[in-house]
């Protein structure tokens, strides 16, 4: 075990370029490339990037697409009457439940779901 520690230690010592290092594990990049594969390290990177992608795009319809159209004013008091209900605070005990930001979210969620159902099903038709 020592000898191979040394080995270690008075190669990193010399080494001055990639190569040395490289040269301590000569199998090391087409094992890592078959590891990369085996496990769909690629496949789950791609579909990072894209759930990455899809929830910008569906936070984008959100504001710039439903929240305006949610932003009306029945009562005509300034306020925008969704914010009443995802403002909406239920007190109980002296705790602050915020109801209404859990119904936002909900609202939100099935958007996503909504987007990502869309996606898949433009895609699946494309693909077929």
């Amino acid at each position: 075990m020592t000898e191979f520690v040394e080995d270690i230690a008075g190669t990193f010592t010399g080494a001055n370029d990639m190569t040395d290092v490289l040269n301590l594990f000569p199998n090391f990049l087409p094992k890592f490339r078959q590891f990369l594969v085996e496990k769909d390290v690629i496949v789950l990177i791609v579909a990072l990037l894209l759930s990455d992608n899809i929830s910008r795009f569906t936070t984008s319809i959100v504001d710039n697409f439903i929240q305006p159209l949610l932003n009306f004013d029945l009562n005509r008091d300034g306020n925008p009457d969704a914010n009443l209900l995802f403002d909406f605070e239920l007190n109980i005990l002296g705790i602050k439940i915020k109801i209404g930001a859990v119904v936002k979210e909900l609202v939100n969620f099935v958007i996503v779901l909504f987007v990502a159902f869309w996606v898949s099903n433009l895609t699946r038709d494309i693909l077929d």
